[in-house]
């Protein structure tokens, strides 16, 4: 008598995880991926959305090193204002046989940001989906244990500093350099780890999960409501503070708890203003272009993003950031904010 096959969820679940990351902070990456992409949505050219969400996805979810740097490179192919050819090959090759490591994470960041930080000949900022992008680089990072958090902070360190000093020997403004703040965010949650202080990670991951989140809505409701930029400028009572806030507790957290980090906390810290600082210039910029009445939907949009939106983003990621921490954080003012050292 033959036998017939049956589905075995937990077979399926095993194929899964061999081929995707299953842990809570990709599956969260991967969430955002979604309402990301809606950047990207344009009248007659639907397919370019679809194409950069599934390549996004397979960037973030992949195991094989491979099929995410093919993903990296159709995003790539898929911006106007792509890193050259002569950079973005090495680095992706490089990602495909020495994955994690320290060097080739840096290498393939300028592969992601450099539409958002070139200028255009109309003296806009380029980048067609940063916030996609911004995602993708905290992957890379999440994904690369095998990574030195001290030579990524001195990399990223240098890469601000020098995009700051070539704009200001141009005489022109730099990018959207923002978008690294959450980057440096996810450096700080793998040093925590590393370090075994469960607290600061938690509390950077709740920086870097809230930043995403304010870099998604300006995405997905940017084109309709420009307005909406202005959530992340550092200012009470908008999320932008709470971002910046949370960012300098963990860093500081980082200074007083770990040997060799009284220095390099500081550093971040100041990192992060100066980051925090650059989002008035983009915020700004936004708004120039604007050149319009703002209509009473953004004002309640905006008011209502600043009172509600850091507990969503909590409360949503709650099973995650207690996951990271092993402690409640819902509700809200159970959310920890540092040692305020």
């Amino acid at each position: 008598m033959r036998s017939v096959p049956t589905f075995c969820p937990d077979r399926a679940l095993h194929i899964f995880a061999s081929l995707f990351h299953c842990d809570p902070v990709s599956l969260s990456l991967a969430v955002l991926i979604v309402p990301a992409c809606l950047q990207a949505v344009q009248p007659g050219q639907v397919w370019r959305a679809a194409v950069l969400c599934l390549a996004a996805l397979a960037a973030v979810l992949a195991l094989s090193p491979a099929v995410a740097a093919v993903a990296i490179g159709v995003i790539a192919a898929l911006d106007r204002e792509a890193c050259p050819a002569v950079w973005s090959v090495p680095a992706l090759l490089l990602g495909v046989l020495f994955p994690a490591q320290t060097c080739v994470v840096l290498a393939l960041l300028p592969v992601l940001f450099w539409s958002v930080l070139v200028r255009l000949r109309d003296g806009a900022p380029g980048g067609a989906f940063p916030a996609v992008m911004a995602i993708l680089a905290v992957s890379l990072v999440w994904h690369a244990p095998g990574s030195v958090p001290a030579e990524l902070v001195a990399g990223l360190g240098a890469g601000v500093i020098g995009l700051v000093v070539w704009s200001v020997l141009g005489a022109f403004r730099p990018g959207d350099l923002g978008l690294f703040r959450p980057v440096l965010l996810m450096v700080l949650v793998m040093a925590a780890q590393a370090e075994g202080l469960a607290v600061c990670s938690r509390i950077a991951l709740e920086a870097a999960l809230l930043d995403l989140s304010l870099l998604v809505l300006t995405a997905a409701l940017g084109v309709r409501f420009p307005v909406l930029a202005v959530l992340r400028l550092p200012f009470p009572p908008l999320p932008g503070l709470v971002v910046l806030w949370l960012g300098i507790h963990a860093a500081l957290g980082m200074a007083a708890g770990v040997e060799g980090w009284s220095v390099l906390g500081v550093a971040v810290s100041l990192l992060l203003g100066l980051l925090s600082l650059s989002d008035i210039l983009v915020v700004g910029r936004v708004l120039r272009a604007w050149q319009g009445a703002v209509p009473g939907i953004s004002v309640l949009l905006i008011g209502a993003a600043s009172l509600l939106l850091p507990a969503l983003v909590f409360g949503m990621a709650s099973p995650l950031l207690h996951f990271m921490g092993r402690e409640r954080v819902w509700p809200v003012w159970r959310t920890g904010g540092g040692d305020g050292a």
